[in-house]
Order: C-alpha cells, then sequence, then structure tokens
C-alpha cells in the first residue's frame, strides 16, 4: 500500500440482537414451576384495568409490582428503585415504548430491566430487532390466556439469569445473543442448566439433530421459539434445550424440526431426548451432551 494510499480499515458487523419470543394471540403454555427469587416489575398501561390483570398476575408469580398510566411516571420512579422487568402496552395512548426503553437503558446501563411487550397487535420484525437491542425479551398480543404473560414472564426471567450467569463465566455477548455456542460455551451452557433446573424439578427434555452446517441450524432456530437455546456438541450435531418440555413436548418438537430439516440435509436425523422419572438434570446433559458435562464418580 503506498503512503497516499487511505488505510483500509476492516468493516465491523454489529452484533446480533438477542432473541425475542412472540406469543400469539390465544397462546396458552403450561406455567413452568420455577422460584424466581425475588423481583420487581413496573407495569406501563394507559387502560387501568389492565395494569390490573398484569399486576395481579405478576404479583401471584411472586413479584412485587408497581403499575402506572404513563410511562413518564415508571421512568421517574425507575431512578430511586429500579425494576427487574417491566411489562408495556406499546400502542397506548401517550406511550412510546422504544423511546422509554431508550432513556431506560442510558438511566441503568447494563442493569437497565427487561421488557415485554403486551399487545394487540403483532409488532414490525424492524421495531423487535431494535426493541430487542434496548432489552426488549418477549412479545404477547392480546388477547392472551391468562397463564401464557405469568409464563412467558417466568421463561424471560429464567433466560435472563441464564444469560448473565453465561455473561460471568465468560461466554461473549454474540455466542449468547446468537444462541449458538461453541464446545467451550456449550460445556459452560450445560453447567448453567443444570444448576438452573435444580433449583426447581420440572420437566427438562431435549433434541439433538445429528447435522450442525449453517443452513441445519439456520432450519433449527427458525422452527423453533426464539428463547430455546441451541448448542453446539462436540461431534458437531446440533441440541436444542426445551425447558418446562415433557417427552410428548418433546416429540412435538422433533416432529417440526424434522420438517424443517428435511429439505435442507437428507441425512440429517432428529432424535427426542426426554428426562427420565428418576433422573437428575445433570445426568440428562451428560447423557445427551458426551464429554461436555463433567462426570461423577
Amino acid at each position: 500500500m503506498s503512503p497516499d494510499e487511505p488505510e483500509q480499515i476492516p468493516a465491523v458487523e454489529d452484533p446480533a440482537p438477542p432473541p425475542v419470543e412472540v406469543v400469539p394471540e390465544g397462546t396458552g403454555r403450561v406455567r413452568p414451576d420455577q422460584a424466581i427469587g425475588p423481583r420487581r416489575a413496573f407495569v406501563v398501561d394507559a387502560s387501568a384495568s389492565m395494569q390490573l390483570i398484569s399486576t395481579t398476575l405478576l404479583r401471584i408469580a411472586g413479584f412485587t409490582v408497581e403499575s402506572f398510566g404513563s410511562p413518564a411516571e415508571a421512568v421517574q420512579r425507575s431512578i430511586d428503585l429500579r425494576p427487574d422487568l417491566m411489562v408495556v402496552e406499546p400502542r397506548s395512548p401517550g406511550i412510546d415504548a422504544l423511546a422509554t426503553m431508550r432513556v431506560l437503558r442510558e438511566l441503568h446501563r447494563d442493569h437497565a430491566p427487561v421488557v415485554i411487550w403486551c399487545t394487540t397487535v403483532v409488532p414490525e420484525p424492524d421495531q423487535v430487532d431494535e426493541g430487542s437491542r434496548l432489552g426488549l425479551r418477549g412479545v404477547i398480543i392480546k388477547p392472551f390466556r391468562l397463564e401464557a404473560l405469568t409464563s412467558l414472564v417466568l421463561r424471560v426471567c429464567r433466560d435472563e439469569d441464564r444469560d448473565r450467569r453465561l455473561r460471568e463465566l465468560g461466554v461473549p455477548s454474540e455466542q449468547i445473543a446468537s444462541r449458538s455456542l461453541d464446545e467451550h460455551a456449550t460445556r459452560l451452557w450445560a453447567q448453567v442448566e443444570g444448576e438452573t433446573v435444580a433449583a426447581a424439578p420440572r420437566p427438562l427434555s431435549m433434541v439433538r439433530v445429528t447435522a450442525g452446517g449453517a443452513e441445519v441450524g439456520a432450519a433449527v432456530r427458525g422452527a423453533l421459539r426464539s428463547t430455546d437455546t441451541v448448542g453446539r456438541a462436540p461431534d458437531g450435531s446440533l441440541v436444542v434445550l426445551l425447558p418446562d418440555v415433557d417427552e410428548a413436548g418433546a416429540a412435538v418438537v422433533a416432529a417440526r424440526l424434522t420438517r424443517a430439516v428435511a429439505g435442507v440435509e437428507q441425512g440429517a436425523r432428529v432424535v427426542p431426548v426426554s428426562r427420565g422419572p428418576a433422573e437428575e438434570p445433570v445426568e440428562l446433559l451428560e447423557r445427551s451432551l458426551p464429554e461436555v458435562t463433567p462426570r461423577h464418580g
């Protein structure tokens, strides 16, 4: 390169935004039986009735809750009492969810609350992408079954706990955001999931896909709800952890994944791996991820 030529600086791609789970209208899932510890939640909705419904559900789930009719009130309150979670109706009069989340991010940086949008209209993909960078982790579409909001909130909190723990263990943020982990990160992920599941017994299953190419990985992630973690096993296959899913549910997911990867790689095999009645979570992980989790004994 001659002295007169400008230095070429390689482009740096922005990291992928964290996944956001979108719960369709009328969807219900079994609430995870999970103790999440003390949490504080804010509800922001112009509707007094929706404030009441969301506040009641969150309190039953163990949260300390405050509700607000405008985001300005919630932001002001967060200066003195930062919430762990915020449920926002982004289409309520006078509520700009993205602007509110930007202010919270400026105030609290990495400790800004995770956010769930509770709305009547499916948001545009670009809105979800921008929201995910500001803390959006779930969208639930009205009307919804009452247990669906509680289930989504608990999953979001569980996933946030897992991601925080993975960051503490040194897993790169871009791997956590993409949910596609290398071998070292997969080992740590298995360790963290064992810690999480051991806190409260509940159904736990895995699905293993015996092909790990980029196209297969994209097909797998596309067929799953975004909060399911996809990790890479040492043999190159993909594994998907399914908390709160029993044997029957794992079979349903396996069938869905089989259809998703059939057109990508003919030889790909999808196998559900369910937790036995007396099997400890770590034992399931050891059986499902050979040579990834430490052996006992």
